[in-house]
């Protein structure tokens, strides 16, 4: 079964774009977010801890109060957008997904897309390599 064709922005209880996504990541995202993606994907929560760039600690404490900070919900957005954009290059294939976020690329210089989350120059950099290879473009 493929997830290609629903929402991942609705399925995950996030505006995509807006004044209403501005203040979502002012508030905070709930941890639902967090599972919902995990879910979507068919992945344990626990393997997009290091995606997000957070500590055993950190995460488990966000469970506990069940919100994301603004700084870590701009991290789970983006995290959401490069999921989205790897959802259409990999057919929905979670661990084709994972590996390529962990592995090592050429085309990012040996280093591993999930290291190109810390920055949001990282991400744009990682959406933009998605979008090239979605279309063919290898250089």
């Amino acid at each position: 079964m493929t997830l290609v064709d629903d929402d991942i922005w609705q399925y995950c209880g996030i505006e995509p774009c807006g004044e209403r996504l501005l203040m979502q990541l002012r508030e905070g995202l709930p941890y639902a977010v967090l599972l919902r993606l995990a879910q979507r994907f068919r992945v344990h929560p626990r393997q997009l801890r290091p995606l997000l760039g957070m500590s055993v600690s950190t995460l488990r404490r966000r469970r506990l109060a069940g919100i994301f900070t603004p700084r870590e919900s701009d991290r789970l957005y983006q995290l959401v957008q490069v999921f989205e954009a790897l959802n259409g290059l990999f057919a929905g294939d979670s661990v084709q997904m994972m590996t390529w976020m962990t592995g090592p690329l050429w085309g990012l210089g040996g280093i591993a897309p999930q290291q190109m989350l810390a920055t949001p120059e990282g991400v744009t950099t990682l959406l933009n390599l998605i979008g090239r290879l979605e279309h063919g473009v290898f250089s």
